[in-house]
């Protein structure tokens, strides 16, 4: 399967006042997840970033606007953003480049990330940026000796589990914005609010997560987007002001792994425990 990740942040300029460097640490969580045996087990290769320290040059920014466009062969593709966006009066969303001085508040238009006029495609896009109405129209997420305290995870066979919920989803783009509409998406000291209650539930659920799957026929376990989105709504809705959007291009859809879990075969089940064969490395 031909997966494409693209990675991009962007704290602003750093003589603004809304100059917000953790926006870099949200996307090494995000990276570090999808990474990881859970999160797809995404290999270097697949992986585009741009960030402060590697901007969008003329050539970058060809290569990745033909990625979203889905004009090289790609079965399915994540999109994350982490730092400044707007909305407008007409209610469209944009994010902000990383695009060096003096260009570096251009802006690029949410409608473009989803790829609406290309046919049979599957995508997520995960926006964690302010959704601000601007006045004019138009700590490690997981790591794989984490999840292999008990188990021998193996990334591959993970990943290929991954790769078969993706076929079996119909094509399809699928919008996760970290705020609503007309307001703003707020950070922390460790990222943002958003990636936070990302990290936070997935840590919660990660031995639920093991257990399902060890009383799964065949070891397997996956948790969709839209799990997540619910999940973290529910979080975030607790505090107040900021409530994450889920959207699909389609009414009807199998959403899309966020994580999928393939545990070994050799696990001996009776009665309501399982028990598994640790193996050495």
């Amino acid at each position: 399967m031909n997966r494409q990740l693209i990675l991009i942040s962007n704290p602003g300029n750093p003589n603004d006042r809304n100059y917000a460097p953790s926006t870099e640490l949200a996307l090494d969580r995000w990276q570090l997840f999808f990474q990881s045996p859970l999160g797809g087990f995404w290999r270097d290769n697949e992986i585009s970033r741009f960030d402060e320290q590697h901007p969008l040059d003329s050539e970058q920014l060809q290569r990745m606007i033909s990625i979203v466009l889905d004009t090289v062969q790609c079965d399915y593709s994540i999109i994350v953003f982490c730092g400044h966006g707007c909305s407008t009066q007409d209610g469209r969303d944009a994010i902000q480049l990383p695009i060096p001085a003096p260009n570096y508040n251009n802006l690029f238009p949410v409608d473009g990330l989803l790829a609406l006029n290309v046919a049979n495609v599957r995508r997520t896009v995960i926006l964690d940026s302010c959704r601000s109405l601007v006045p004019f129209t138009s700590h490690q997420l997981f790591e794989q000796r984490q999840f292999s305290e008990i188990y021998k995870i193996d990334g591959e066979e993970c990943g290929k589990y991954y790769n078969s919920l993706i076929i079996e989803s119909n094509p399809h783009v699928e919008l996760l914005q970290s705020t609503n509409l007309h307001n703003a998406a707020y950070g922390s000291v460790t990222g943002s609010r958003y990636a936070d209650a990302v990290s936070l539930i997935t840590n919660q659920s990660c031995i639920n997560w093991k257990q399902r799957a060890l009383m799964d026929r065949y070891g397997q376990y996956s948790y969709s987007m839209l799990d997540l989105h619910q999940a973290v709504h529910a979080h975030l809705a607790i505090q107040g002001n900021q409530l994450p959007e889920h959207h699909s291009t389609v009414q009807f859809y199998t959403s899309f792994p966020f994580a999928a879990l393939h545990l070994p075969n050799d696990r001996t089940i009776y009665n309501d425990n399982a028990m598994v064969e640790i193996i050495e490395d």
